[in-house]
């Protein structure tokens, strides 16, 4: 069981994530530079001047001035060890409770009382004497320095998150949080762990095009966050559970690694039970396709002839022994007389073909382990990539 420190040390490291989303979004000039983990977790910089940001969050916390003093005392150090730049400070801070015990805005004597004296083993600290810093430069520091705590907690800055993402990318706000809010943390985090200071800046336009793409990515900060599971199920609400399944033509493109044949035809079944339906009344029929990415052609045939022994009538494209495929063939509509459950793609460049055939509403579901391996971009089409761990959780998905 996860404990409640790394569970708060993890979430403080997602308020940072979202908050420097936010910060990179907001940009109305596309030549400013954001860098993760910079002079501060945050930088921002404009023509005139660098915005620092650092970012605290304390949910079980109250606020008091001892809080945020070591922070405070760090942006000092920095004022002074850069006095020709033109920096301003801002942090940004959440506690459960207590903002209003600080006094705004500051003036000298408090900054000094509240922020800048302590006593460390019976030994006082006066940090403005120990940098040699005097009252005009504090006065400059305190011009330059903004202390912003804020109310909104970590779930409210993160639906901030996804209505910024839902108007950059005119889209639905499912869409938004699956994948263009997670691709968005992945580029944070991946920024994060740069070792040179010049691979963690980014600007907008840039940022906007690594993470404009259809995908669920898992990484470890999010399975250990929101756990596995819990996200699987979450993709099975959002794009697999319906009231009415409408007759659409599905395609599902299924990464095989190193699976027992017998777990790939359970995924088969799987799929079948829930995507196929066979009436009386053709038009209220159908049934889905499937490709197999990464399978042996030989194995394709053994699992073809399973399945015909246990009952399922199953079409590919080929008529016959020796045949050229034909893509009128498969994309035969399945109906009560033919009792077609499933269309095999033998190849994946077969599928081009069968979505300019098909003139229904199509739908593709590709599971992946490393990287999609079919591109298609059509904003009439549905096309979402999930990456996947082992081909079970494909199961818990749909």
């Amino acid at each position: 069981m996860k404990s409640r420190n790394a569970n708060e040390t993890i979430l403080g490291y997602f308020y940072q994530f979202d908050k420097t989303i936010i910060e990179i979004l907001k940009q109305t000039d596309d030549n400013n530079i954001i860098t993760v983990e910079g002079i501060e977790d945050i930088d921002v910089e404009k023509a005139n001047e660098v915005e620092t940001i650092q970012c605290k969050y304390h949910e079980a916390l109250e606020y008091n001035n001892s809080s945020i003093k070591k922070a405070i005392i760090l942006l000092l150090r920095n004022y002074v060890n850069n006095p020709q730049a033109n920096y301003k400070y801002t942090l940004y801070a959440y506690f459960k409770s207590g903002n209003e015990k600080l006094k705004l805005p500051l003036n000298l004597d408090y900054l000094k009382s509240n922020f800048l004296e302590y006593k460390e083993n019976g030994k006082e600290h006066k940090v403005y004497e120990e940098l040699n810093v005097d009252n005009t430069n504090l006065e400059k520091f305190i011009k330059v320095l903004n202390i912003e705590l804020i109310d909104t907690d970590y779930q409210e800055q993160k639906n901030n998150v996804i209505k910024l993402l839902m108007q950059q990318f005119n889209c639905t706000e499912t869409d938004a949080e699956n994948f263009y809010y997670g691709n968005a943390i992945n580029e944070i985090i991946k920024l994060a762990t740069k070792s040179e200071i010049t691979q963690r800046k980014i600007n907008k336009k840039d940022f906007i095009t690594r993470i404009n793409k259809k995908e669920v990515l898992f990484n470890n900060w999010i399975n250990e966050f929101i756990g596995r599971k819990n996200l699987l199920k979450k993709l099975r609400n959002d794009y697999f559970t319906y009231t009415n399944i409408s007759p659409n033509e599905r395609i599902f493109l299924i990464d095989f690694g190193n699976e027992k044949e017998f777990e790939l035809k359970e995924i088969i079944n799987c799929i079948i039970k829930k995507w196929t339906k066979i009436l009386k009344r053709e038009s209220n029929s159908y049934c889905p396709y499937i490709f197999i990415n990464n399978y042996d052609k030989n194995k394709l045939i053994e699992l073809k002839k399973d399945l015909y022994s246990d009952g399922i009538k199953f079409i590919d494209g080929f008529t016959f022994d020796g045949a050229e495929f034909n893509v009128e063939e498969i994309c035969k509509k399945a109906d009560y007389n033919n009792g077609i459950k499933i269309k095999f793609i033998n190849k994946i460049e077969f599928l081009d073909d069968i979505i300019k055939e098909n003139k229904k509403t199509k739908e593709i579901y590709q599971f992946y382990y490393n990287k999609p391996f079919f591109s298609y971009e059509n904003e009439k089409i549905k096309h979402i990539k999930i990456q996947i761990k082992n081909i079970n959780e494909i199961k818990e998905i749909i």
